[in-house]
């Protein structure tokens, strides 16, 4: 018997003070199995300004206000719009997007830029497939992080290293039966 997984790609991010663009691109979920596409947004449906809840995405914590989780057309990685999201002082902005399938293996492809180093070892984006348990918690399945300082992580492991301002391709493939992940930066395998 395979049991459905209801759960959400959420993305977030987080800064330790104002300041920061952070959006992201085209995050994608599909299986690994026949490689099909569950769903698939590249932001360019939305108006500029809006949050993107009339394509089935949730607002889990606004970060630094509503305003700044949005549609922007000053920045994307293609073609011209993408989701920002700013967090403030501890406070996440983070979005999900909600599915249901039954399928072994599944995975997500997103793009995503952080505009600024903030130190330490705090979040600045954050990606991952996430179980809702109730409405106060939730739990966390195969997180990629790119942490203040520079590194990008998954799980406590160190996976390498991120600039400000650029692009980078995170893609991860979960097999749910093993309850193991890969995980590919720019299309590098950086954890297995």
């Amino acid at each position: 018997m395979t049991i459905a997984l209801i759960g959400m790609l959420m993305m977030g991010f987080s800064f330790k003070s104002a300041g920061g663009l952070s959006p992201y691109s085209k995050p994608q979920v599909q299986t690994s199995n026949s490689n099909s596409t569950i769903f698939e947004d590249s932001f360019e449906n939305y108006t500029v300004g809006s949050f993107p809840s009339i394509g089935g995405w949730e607002m889990w914590f606004n970060g630094a206000g509503d305003g700044y989780q949005a549609i922007v057309d000053n920045v994307s990685f293609s073609p011209s719009k993408c989701l920002q999201l700013w967090g403030y002082d501890y406070w996440a902005g983070f979005a999900a997007k909600r599915f249901s399938t039954d399928l072994s293996k599944i995975g997500f492809e997103a793009y995503v830029l952080v505009p600024e180093l903030v130190g330490g070892s705090c979040d600045s984006a954050r990606i991952s497939f996430t179980k809702w348990t109730s409405p106060s918690t939730s739990t966390e399945i195969a997180p990629v992080t790119l942490l203040g300082d520079g590194r990008i992580t998954s799980d406590g492991r160190d996976l390498g290293t991120y600039t400000t301002n650029a692009w980078y391709k995170i893609t991860l493939i979960l097999d749910r039966q093993t309850g193991t992940y890969n995980v590919w930066v720019n299309d590098n395998l950086c954890g297995e």
